[in-house]
């Protein structure tokens, strides 16, 4: 149950990264004067995680994830 909790969440951030870089790519083209750097060593990921019925897990607690 973990690993496709942490499979489906890291496919979320791949994709979110990619097309956060997709756009960066385009817009230093038009605009290349500007640099924008950040780093971050947390995030706060939004999950829903279901039994194999379907039925939503409500009961667990973010030590129950890992990234």
């Amino acid at each position: 149950m973990r690993d496709i909790v942490s499979l489906l969440i890291v496919s979320g951030l791949s994709v979110s990264l990619l097309g956060q870089e997709r756009g960066q790519s385009a817009a230093s083209r038009t605009s290349a004067s500007s640099t924008v750097r950040t780093s971050s060593e947390e995030v706060l990921l939004d999950v829903v995680v279901r039994d194999k019925k379907g039925r939503r897990v409500d009961d667990l607690k973010p030590e129950d994830f890992q990234i």
